[in-house]
């Protein structure tokens, strides 16, 4: 199973080996993908459900907080053509 990434790893590297901080959309969207995977990995069925429904709010939040923000401020500057290293 893989470890949830730390604040230092939710970075992302621009085209260039530049090391951005994540928007927070985008770390919304980080939480989501770490609560999904750990509940692939949960022994009970009321312990996947609770990630799955965490999953479910923090996605909630993501897009939230996109619908609320113009575009030009969702990335990191500097961003374009970034990719996120998890």
């Amino acid at each position: 199973m893989n470890s949830p990434a730390t604040a230092e790893e939710r970075t992302l590297v621009s085209g260039r080996g530049t090391r951005l901080p994540m928007s927070i959309t985008d770390q919304f969207w980080q939480f989501a993908k770490e609560a999904i995977l750990s509940a692939t990995a949960a022994k009970t069925d009321e312990d996947r459900e609770s990630l799955l429904e965490l999953a479910r709010t923090w996605t909630q939040a993501a897009l939230q907080v996109r619908q609320r923000t113009p575009s030009s401020a969702l990335s990191s500057p500097g961003a374009k053509g970034a990719r996120h290293v998890y």
